[in-house]
Formats: C-alpha cells, structure tokens, sequence
C-alpha cells in the first residue's frame, strides 16, 4: 500500500488505507508501510529503505495512492515495475503524471477503485497456465516476460527500462482479450508473438527505441525454442551411434573392438554411455585415445567444451584390461546448441552417480569442475 507518508498528517497517512483495507480485507494480506509496528525503533535511514525495497519485492503487487506527487512513492512504483509486478495507482486529484502512466499497469480515479482493478489483474494472471513444449504447464509469469524483453534489450543495446514496461503492459492485454486461452492455458507461442506484435506494431510508429527489436526478438524466441526441446526430449530413447576411431589401434581400455554399444564389456561404462546417449542433440558417441595415468575409485566421467565445431570432449575413467582413462567426443547435431547439451550431460551423469569434475592429472579445465567428485 505505497504512498505519501513524510509530511502527512495522522488522516492522510491512515483513513484511505484503512478504508481500502476493510472492504477488500478478504482479498488482500496487505503491507502497510504507515502501521506503527512496521518499523522497529531506532532503524536507521538505511534500514527503513532496504525494508521497504524488500516489501515491495515480496509483494504480489503494488497499489500506489498518489494523492500528490510523492519520490518515494514514485520510486517504489518503478522499482516494482522493473521487478515485475503489476502497478495500480490511484490518482484521485487528477495529477495525470505521465512518468506514473508510464510505469503503471493501469490508474483510478479512486484507491478503492485502484484495488479492485489489482485485485481483477492478480486473479487473472494467478488463475493462468503456460503449456510449455512436451505439454508441460507452469504457472504464469509475467515477470518471465519482463526479464526476457529487458534481456533483448541489453543485447540489441536498446533501452532495457522503458521497453520492457511498454511492451509487457500491452502484451498482458493480449492476453487477457485473445480467444486462444482454453482453460485458463496460454501457450509460449501465444506470448512469444503477442511481444512481436508489439515491437512491430511500435517500429511502425517509427519509435526509435524500438527499431530493429522485433528482428532480434525472432532471434531471440529460436535460441529459447531449442531450449525448450531439450527439455521436452530429455529422457526419451534415442539410436545413437557408438563407434571407435583411433589411427593405429581398435582396441579400447578393456582390451577389444568397439563397434556396437554392446561390445563395451563393462556394465558401468555402459551406464556412463547410456546417460550420453540420454540427451537430445548427441548424434554420435566416438572413442579415442586411452592411457593408464590417470584412474578414480570407480567408473564415471566428465565433459568439457571443445575448440571443433559440432564436438564436446569427454572422460571416461574404468578399470580396463589396458588402462583406466578412455577419452572420447560427442557430436551433436547443431553447434549453436553444445553448450546446452553440455550442460545436460553433465545433468544425467550426476544424476546416475556417475560424474567426476576432474581428470586424475589434475585438470581442472572441465566446464563443470564444481561437480562432486567420486
């Protein structure tokens, strides 16, 4: 309940907060920042400004009553709206700041007024789903989509405070009007292009913080669909190639040919292959060179990135009948996605026990050296 407090008198501090706090006490937990017992005694300036920071973060949203021009007031509606959450102000003498329009979801005549519209807005949104890729659904976010246009923003160095605000308040009346909804369901589609039909719809306005974003948000909304596979496919039974290339020798470190899966004779080091093979993207699982200097206390593995285009390196310590290191690479199907399959091997062999951040040289150089060791 954000609004003018330094200065005002006793009734202008408290009667329209209690009279907004009666009539929607069954709707509302409220924060007031005028109550006697929210500030202990002796807290400094300091104190009483990170507190309030920390209210409005923990809030579901901001109504603001801006009976008159308020910095502080003014400053906690920017802030909440650059951490994304919806902004109500009620402004009953007219002051028609644009700063406040700018930064509000939407303004009133009247606090009590101002509290039904929040109210209407944060039952909507906690009433909605985003069916993600694979049928997945999660609970809506509107500050996911804050963060996401602010993130195109900083790469396409365009203004990554007023966009985000403009973009997202038209992007949440999209969604609450479009007939696409069933259930309360929205896709990622459906968001992905009501953000673009804002960024087009503002470059045709000639705005000149907004030219050029729709292209990048294309972009932008490519990169997170591959992301979205990932997680769709993660688990599902992939037939992928197992094979060994070695320039003098086609013996590994348990001593014979490996051309199938089922040829690698240890029941461990299959789990370690199988947990590759697990994650979408590999498209071939290749076994190289092998030596007897470095060994772990039992089999497991690690991955690290790789200069070559299309290949992440690997490590496989077991106990063979000719050393105990097999190095080996995975190929994946798309270069501009290493990183995340990295990232998910290393995922499904912590997972299965099987992971080691670290060779038994002492290279540290793995990109997930943080991992526990065996």
């Amino acid at each position: 309940m954000a609004g003018p407090i330094n200065g005002c008198n006793e009734g202008q501090k408290h009667n329209w907060r209690k009279t907004v706090k009666k009539k929607y006490a069954g709707d509302f937990d409220f924060i007031d920042p005028s109550a006697d017992d929210m500030w202990p005694a002796g807290s400094s300036a300091h104190d009483l400004v990170e507190a309030d920071v920390k209210n409005i973060e923990r809030s579901d949203g901001i109504l603001a009553n801006m009976w008159r021009e308020s910095i502080g007031t003014t400053l906690g509606i920017v802030h909440a709206s650059r951490k994304g959450r919806p902004v109500v102000v009620a402004d009953p003498n007219g002051l028609r700041h644009k700063m406040l329009e700018f930064y509000a979801d939407a303004t009133a005549d009247h606090p009590l007024r101002a509290a039904r519209r929040l109210r209407d807005i944060l039952r909507a949104e906690a009433s909605w789903h985003v069916l993600k890729s694979g049928g997945r659904r999660e609970p809506f976010a509107r500050r996911k989509i804050r963060l996401s246009v602010q993130q195109l923003c900083r790469q396409a160095n365009a203004d990554d405070l007023g966009v985000p605000v403009v973009v997202l308040s038209q992007v949440m009346e999209i969604l609450a009007k479009g007939d696409r909804r069933i259930e309360n369901t929205i896709s990622t589609k459906d968001i992905r292009d009501a953000v673009l039909r804002i960024l087009k719809r503002m470059e045709r306005k000639r705005d000149p913080d907004f030219l050029g974003l729709s292209s990048q948000w294309r972009r932008y909304s490519r990169d997170h669909r591959r992301v979205d596979r990932f997680v769709a496919e993660r688990g599902r039974p992939r037939n992928i190639r197992v094979r060994v290339v070695s320039p003098k020798t086609h013996t590994t470190i348990w001593g014979k040919v490996i051309r199938r899966f089922e040829d690698i004779p240890s029941a461990e080091a299959r789990r370690v292959v199988n947990a590759v093979k697990s994650v979408p993207g590999v498209t071939e699982i290749v076994f190289g060179a092998f030596s007897a200097k470095s060994s772990k206390p039992s089999c497991c593995a690690a991955v690290m990135g790789s200069d070559a285009p299309f290949v992440i390196e690997g490590k496989l310590f077991d106990r063979g009948e000719k050393g105990t290191l097999q190095t080996f690479q995975v190929k994946v199907r798309d270069d501009d996605e290493k990183e995340q399959v990295m990232e998910h091997i290393a995922e499904a062999l912590k997972r299965d026990g099987l992971w080691t951040g670290r060779d038994g040289a002492g290279d540290s150089s793995a990109t997930f050296a943080s991992g526990a060791e065996r």
